[in-house]
């Protein structure tokens, strides 16, 4: 898909675009300088936020229950250009755990278990600094970007931070479900609940997302319907009795992986009951 905007070009006489940042599920992102700040700039695809949304109404949906600027990134404002709605908001330099966890992939280096339990530890953390009234809903790898990080290098002590809060409640239910199954990955970590609810998920929707990023980590790849993330969270439980399930249930992921397979089962299985971040840290802290 071709950029909408170019490198330098001056958007709405505020913002000078100065990197393409990339693609997402609903639409495209820039680093801007507005004035002497960098900001982030989210384009909107037109096909799932439509142009005659109020940019006023919009606004006030990202930002329900979104407390303060840390760790969530709030948006500023939210423009319209061309009929086109933009998400403006700080912007933080480092690097998405997607492009971080391709490129290990890539380089057929997966992270350790110490570095996946720091990487865990991390995003728990900054989780349990949000009040509890405060739900991401559609948390992945996508929208948590580990400061002053590189596709190939994470800092020590870097933070969290987490963006696209409330960016579903935008669209319909059905339309970001289907954004989500499109890209594949982004599908396995969308919680039980948010497809249950129609998308009105509540905090065990976040413990589940990080039990299938500690999944994720631990084994290469995100957990898919018949993985045992994916059993443990119910969604599979239709499918149980038939041929050869009981048998994958068994096999899990293999070696020292082992134990944060519990953790990321365990943060999933709570799902039908009371599940908070404070209970997923502290299941996390026996490992360490």
């Amino acid at each position: 898909m071709a950029n909408q905007y170019r490198i330098g070009q001056i958007i709405l006489g505020r913002f000078v675009v100065a990197k393409s940042l990339g693609h997402g599920g609903v639409g495209e992102s820039y680093k801007a300088m507005a004035g002497d700040r960098h900001v982030a700039l989210k384009v909107l695809d037109a096909r799932f936020v439509t142009g005659d949304r109020d940019p006023a109404a919009m606004l006030k949906t990202l930002r329900y229950n979104v407390p303060g600027d840390d760790p969530a990134v709030v948006p500023a404002e939210v423009v319209e250009d061309e009929n086109r709605r933009i998400i403006v908001s700080a912007f933080i330099e480092g690097c998405d755990l997607r492009r971080i966890l391709d490129a290990r992939r890539q380089d057929g280096a997966p992270p350790s278990l110490l570095e996946t339990l720091d990487l865990v530890d991390r995003v728990l953390d900054r989780l349990a600094a949000l009040p509890p009234f405060a739900v991401h809903g559609a948390l992945k790898p996508e929208n948590i970007i580990v400061e002053g990080a590189t596709p190939r290098s994470v800092p020590a002590e870097a933070r969290a931070w987490f963006t696209d809060f409330n960016l579903h409640k935008l669209m319909s239910f059905s339309k970001y479900a289907q954004v989500q199954l499109a890209r594949g990955a982004a599908y396995a970590y969308l919680a039980p609940e948010f497809i249950g609810t129609g998308g009105r998920p509540d905090r065990r929707a976040d413990i589940y997302a990080v039990g299938a990023l500690a999944y994720e980590l631990a084994v290469g790849k995100p957990p898919t319907k018949r993985s045992a993330v994916d059993r443990a969270g119910g969604m599979d439980r239709a499918r149980r009795g038939r041929r050869g399930d009981r048998q994958g249930a068994r096999r899990g992921p293999p070696g020292p992986f082992r134990r944060i397979h519990r953790i990321s089962s365990g943060a999933a299985g709570r799902l039908s009951r009371t599940a908070t971040a404070d209970r997923a840290a502290a299941d996390l802290a026996v490992l360490h």
